[in-house]
């Protein structure tokens, strides 16, 4: 089960479930989704997982219109693109 403090290696394997719809990026230690479509509500509900023991861990981001999990590195919001500071992969 993924939680907010799952590793990034767990987290991405979960997140890499949503391709080809999505496109799926670790940056920094933290994992993006980003779909080019609104998402149907079971793929919503499989990522947000909703609240209780049942939740993910990812929240949605609407400044950057991507789902982001912590994978336990947790810190307040950036004013610029962490893109741009911190390493990014593809899964």
């Amino acid at each position: 089960m993924i939680t907010r403090t799952s590793p990034t290696e767990e987290v991405a394997a979960f997140a890499a479930t949503f391709k080809p719809a999505a496109r799926v990026q670790v940056v920094g230690h933290w994992v993006w989704v980003e779909f080019q479509a609104k998402p149907n509500r079971d793929t919503l509900n499989r990522l947000n997982g909703g609240k209780g023991d049942s939740w993910t861990g990812f929240h949605w981001n609407r400044e950057r219109g991507v789902w982001q999990h912590p994978c336990g590195h947790f810190s307040r919001h950036a004013p610029y693109d962490p893109r741009l500071k911190y390493q990014t992969e593809e899964v």
